[in-house]
């Protein structure tokens, strides 16, 4: 896949921006599998730490897990495998 050609993505970026992490998270991933793409991240960050995640938790839409996205500190000790970041 040509990281840099949209219309190749096997998942399109979704349109809607209050899309939910579950929603996202596959357009992520699929670049995870590229042996020559940089690195992504298979998550949106969304908090600074899991402390954070749980006390932004009650004010989510219900439909939205917390879980679906990630933290930064999660992020940033993530094996990178290599890759650019």
């Amino acid at each position: 896949m040509e990281i840099n050609n949209p219309s190749l993505y096997q998942v399109p970026l979704p349109e809607d921006p209050t899309v939910l992490g579950l929603e996202f998270t596959p357009f992520l991933e699929q670049f995870s599998k590229q042996l020559n793409a940089p690195y992504v991240y298979k998550k949106a960050i969304a908090y600074r730490q899991s402390t954070d995640r749980a006390n932004w938790a009650p004010y989510l839409p219900k439909e939205e897990d917390p879980q679906s996205r990630s933290t930064f500190s999660k992020f940033w000790t993530e094996k990178k495998d290599r890759k650019k970041v």
